[in-house]
């Protein structure tokens, strides 16, 4: 049985030269779903229901026309 965690960096050269010649990373993702998290944290202190899809919806709204 292979150990997929034992690659090393033989195995990972493939993504490494992708994140070189993109760019792309994971950051944007990453910082979304931190935000969100945040933002859930926040509303949980809510009794409501309607109280805490409100307080959701309003700081997404912030966040996304910031």
């Amino acid at each position: 049985m292979e150990n997929k965690g034992a690659r090393g960096p033989a195995g990972c050269v493939r993504l490494i030269e992708g994140l070189i010649i993109t760019g792309a990373t994971t950051g944007k993702v990453e910082a979304n779903n931190t935000a969100i998290k945040n933002i859930k944290r926040i509303a949980r202190g809510y009794r409501d229901a309607s109280n805490y899809k409100s307080v959701v919806l309003l700081r997404s709204a912030v966040r996304t026309a910031a």
